[in-house]
């Protein structure tokens, strides 16, 4: 996508693009190496992924877990 809108003749940077995905946040080299591989293609944010069935299920929200994970914040600063 970033490659197609960048080739584009009306193209003016800057242009974002946005990646939803999952980290492990337990194992900070392997998360920074999941995002860089997308940072290569023109991936400029990323945005984690909390959903409750990463820890439980839709019916019995981990609220805890999800505290936890958003608490260790991004990669890049663990």
């Amino acid at each position: 996508i970033a490659r197609y809108v960048a080739s584009q003749p009306t193209y003016t940077p800057p242009f974002e693009v946005v990646h939803m995905g999952i980290t492990t946040g337990t194992d900070a080299a392997h998360d920074r190496g999941v995002i860089a591989a997308y940072q290569q293609v023109g991936v400029t944010w990323w945005v984690e992924k909390i959903l409750p069935e990463r820890w439980g299920n839709w019916n019995d929200w981990p609220l805890e877990a999800m505290h936890t994970r958003i608490r260790l914040g991004p990669p890049g600063e663990r």
